[in-house]
């Protein structure tokens, strides 16, 4: 008996240290390199942003993509790149915003997935589709794409995992007006 109880209390104890080392989900780390170090504690940063513009979305929502350069003073060499869009849509009495940023290294590849939406919109839109879906998902919970459900197409911007904005476009044409706010940050920012 006196072993059962030794070994049931060891047994707990093994328990309760493997759950004392779960480790914390991923999402609660900043996924791109701007957001650590625009979310570091004890950091100063130097912050420069640039609009590149504005899409208005359906139900009152809308788009700003901006060029980000984020600097730590004596460190300058090492300043960090990006885009910043933020999702803004309007609440009972005020309006909600979430923001993703993307790092200049991941901008490519977005204005290419950008591309290859509009592209396969032309495709769709002549078939009598059931559901398509075509989406990028970026690191910081950032997804652009379009759907089409019979012959009807809606693009759209999402920004956080489950309880983000989301901006749904008036065309998938807007798609095109992104990808070229998102070009002249690229461009802006080969400059800086």
């Amino acid at each position: 008996m006196r072993t059962f109880v030794i070994l049931t209390f060891m047994a707990l104890g093994l328990a309760a240290k493997a759950i004392a080392q779960v480790v914390p989900p991923e999402s609660d780390a900043p996924a791109t390199k701007l957001e650590k170090l625009l979310t570091s504690k004890g950091t100063f940063v130097v912050k420069e942003f640039h609009e590149m513009g504005v899409i208005k979305g359906s139900y009152g929502s809308k788009c700003t993509l901006d060029a980000v350069i984020v600097t730590q003073p004596g460190r300058e060499s090492e300043r960090l790149r990006g885009i910043k869009v933020e999702i803004t849509e309007p609440s009972s009495y005020s309006t909600d915003s979430h923001s993703s940023f993307l790092d200049l290294d991941e901008l490519e590849s977005f204005i290419k997935a950008i591309d290859y939406c509009v592209q396969l919109a032309g495709q769709w839109v002549v078939t009598d589709i059931s559901y398509n879906e075509a989406v990028f998902s970026a690191k910081d919970d950032f997804q652009v794409g379009f759907f089409q459900k019979k012959r009807e197409q809606t693009g759209f911007l999402k920004s956080g995992l489950i309880a983000g904005n989301i901006c749904f476009l008036n065309s998938v044409s807007d798609l095109a007006t992104i990808r070229e706010h998102a070009s002249r940050a690229q461009s802006l920012l080969a400059t800086k």
